[in-house]
């Protein structure tokens, strides 16, 4: 029992990590401080794995036990507490609570965080269909065709072959700072996104039900 409790204490230190992250990740979207949505994103990701790589090391001194729950299945921590004598049940059903409760705030905060991002994502959308209505047209058959319209042309002029006309470089016509700035923020928009949609740990919530 004494593995499986040292354990569950870095499984603790894990979420608790994960939680401080996600909690930063959503002050950053709240403030709209997009300049470190995709480093906070990426240690959002990064302490997520160490979770994982906890829950695992959890499963397998769990089952190192050789303890069996209902129908011959892997205990859940409810289940090892009554099991277990004292003071390993009081432990054990300390760090259920404890947990439990650390997976409830990561859910609120990662809900929270997935709700931001989105809206920062729909308003990168309308800023750059704004941007798009701004844009000046232009017309490659803008000019008018030598010596003027059909109707006064002048009877011997030679025909046109061609309406076509080169148009020289614009720069507002290609990507400005302001299209690559609001690329780069829905980018970091994204990667805010994706990282609160990768949150879930379906074995740790089984072991502690």
């Amino acid at each position: 029992m004494q593995q499986v409790a040292e354990v569950l204490r870095q499984e603790r230190n894990a979420l608790e990590g994960l939680l401080y992250r996600l909690t930063s990740l959503r002050a950053l979207l709240t403030g709209r401080d997009e300049g470190f949505l995709t480093w906070a994103a990426t240690e959002v990701e990064a302490a997520r794995n160490h979770v994982r790589e906890v829950d695992l090391l959890r499963a397998a001194q769990v089952q190192l036990l050789g303890a069996h729950g209902r129908d011959r299945a892997v205990p859940t921590l409810r289940q090892l507490a009554a099991l277990a004598r004292e003071p390993w049940s009081g432990i054990l059903r300390d760090h259920h609570d404890a947990l439990t409760n650390l997976i409830a705030e990561i859910e609120v905060a990662r809900y929270g965080s997935a709700e931001r991002a989105r809206q920062g994502i729909r308003r990168v959308a309308d800023a750059t269909a704004l941007e798009e209505r701004r844009r000046p047209v232009v017309r490659l058959d803008a000019r008018e065709p030598v010596g003027g319209p059909p109707e006064l042309r002048p009877a011997d002029a030679p025909p046109r072959l061609s309406s076509w006309t080169p148009v020289a470089f614009d720069d507002d016509l290609g990507p400005d700072d302001g299209d690559l700035t609001l690329l780069t923020t829905e980018a970091a928009y994204q990667d805010a996104l994706t990282a609160t949609g990768k949150l879930q740990l379906p074995s740790l919530i089984a072991f502690l039900r």
